[in-house]
């Protein structure tokens, strides 16, 4: 994929590769910022649709709530953006009315959408006895099932939401601040136009192919 020409003026842009561990620090909060303001976008709809979506297009808030809590999961994943979780996590825990939130969210994800071991779906064996106006009786076995595919509860959506622009707030401050450092350190090592152009010229990122699950993120 092709590097989007900037908008801003400067109508000849070159883009060169620059990484260090601060730069690769601004990636991952950038990422962070990205995945929080999915999980956002998602729950505001969530909760404009939520009352007036008719019962047989429920699918609709259903996926909304489920994409906003998978992004939200997201940020706090163990693996590549080890220095954002744990700051982020310390938010979470210094307010317990928030980490109860973040706790129930987590919840949801883990033990109801990701992986179905919770009480927030019960199943069990019925038998049905069927008479027919005729006087015939059928009878058989089934499943009956209820899953609880929204917010277990009211005021939990618009406590999500409350919880994401919290972080989200904290991530944007920080990306800010980070930025702004891997400017500098970028510009102490590389001062001039002739020192970057030193550096591996970028024209395109090549876009991840369907089997990219199996590798680590580069």
């Amino acid at each position: 994929m092709d590097i989007p020409t900037p908008t801003d003026g400067f109508g000849e842009t070159r883009f060169y590769a620059y990484e260090s561990k601060l730069s690769k620090h601004a990636v991952d909060l950038s990422a962070v910022e990205a995945d929080l303001e999915e999980a956002l976008r998602a729950l505001t709809f969530f909760v404009e649709v939520e009352s007036i979506v008719p019962e047989k297009q429920r699918v609709t808030s259903f996926a909304l709530w489920t994409y906003a809590i998978m992004m939200y999961a997201r940020v706090f994943a163990k693996g590549h953006r080890p220095w954002v979780n744990e700051q982020l996590t310390a938010v979470v825990i210094a307010e317990p009315k928030v980490q109860q939130v973040h706790d129930h969210i987590l919840g949801v994800r883990n033990k109801q959408i990701a992986h179905s071991v919770s009480d927030m779906e019960r199943s069990r064996t019925v038998i049905e006895i069927g008479t027919a106006l005729n006087g015939n009786v059928r009878m058989r076995a089934s499943s009956v099932s209820v899953s609880l595919g929204g917010p277990a509860g009211p005021g939990i959506a618009e406590d999500f939401k409350i919880l994401v622009q919290l972080l989200l707030a904290e991530v944007q401050k920080e990306t800010k601040v980070v930025w702004g450092l891997v400017n500098e350190e970028a510009f102490s090592k590389y001062p001039t136009p002739s020192d970057v152009m030193t550096l591996p010229k970028v024209t395109s990122i090549t876009v991840p192919g369907p089997s990219a699950w199996r590798r680590s993120r580069r």
